[in-house]
């Protein structure tokens, strides 16, 4: 399992349940790494969105499934928590590499299982409510990808 985040220099992910910030490379490189595979996400994230993103089945976590309508069965479905983690121990559910991509309570759960973490650094602050849980010390490997003035891609693994 992987995690992929944008954050600014303060850790902000998100405010009043979107993304501060408007950056198409991230965007372009969010596609890149997880098309063909599967998302993890929180209902809020997911809502935020607003439909499941084309060529990757998203795993939409809840614990109130009649809370949103599912736009399109055969490209997502709701999961708690526990269903999750059977699956992800079983390695039943997973073909390809399961992207762990929001929210702050998501990546909490989920970076311990994670691998690898692929972050893009905003170099910039923005006001935000949603704020990405410290990772960093549990990924002692780094690698810059990509540096930008604006932001930079990194790599983090154990």
């Amino acid at each position: 399992m992987k995690a992929i985040v944008a954050m600014d220099m303060n850790r902000v992910i998100g405010y009043k349940g979107r993304m501060p910030w408007h950056i198409p490379e991230d965007f372009k490189w969010f596609k890149k790494q997880t098309m063909g595979h599967s998302l993890i996400m929180g209902r809020n994230t997911f809502e935020s969105i607003g439909n499941p993103l084309p060529g990757r089945f998203t795993y939409i976590l809840t614990g109130n499934e009649s809370k949103i309508a599912l736009p399109k069965a055969d490209e997502c479905m709701y999961i708690g928590y526990e269903d999750l983690m059977k699956g992800l121990v079983s390695n039943t559910w997973f073909a390809y590499t399961a992207w762990v991509c929001g929210g702050a309570s998501v990546y909490k759960h989920f970076l311990p299982f994670c691998e690898e973490v692929y972050a893009t650094i905003i170099i910039d602050e923005y006001e935000g409510d949603t704020y990405m849980p410290h990772f960093e010390d549990d990924f002692p490997n780094t690698e810059i990808l990509r540096e930008e003035k604006d932001f930079w891609m990194v790599r983090y693994w154990k």
